[in-house]
């Protein structure tokens, strides 16, 4: 069974910052949402991918060789492998 998901109501049932959470499954991967402000500890996830969506404002995700800034207008994404 297909299902849509609103993001506008799934990102109004939270209030809490850099808490994921999950909004569906894609394969063997959840898709997730947060609400983030400021910085967050550098990591990694050597064994995925990321994928970064944009619903406002703007993200910068900082890579070893450097930043990837995302300012993307609504309903648009940009995915491109994380690699560490």
């Amino acid at each position: 069974m297909t299902t849509s998901v609103d993001l506008a109501a799934a990102f109004g049932r939270f209030t809490e910052q850099w808490q994921p959470h999950t909004i569906a499954r894609l394969n063997d991967y959840d898709v997730r949402i947060a609400k983030v402000a400021g910085e967050f500890a550098w990591h990694t996830h050597p064994e995925t991918d990321e994928f970064f969506l944009v619903v406002d404002g703007t993200l910068t995700i900082q890579l070893r060789d450097g930043d990837v800034t995302g300012d993307l207008p609504p309903n648009e994404l940009t995915a491109a492998p994380i690699i560490s």
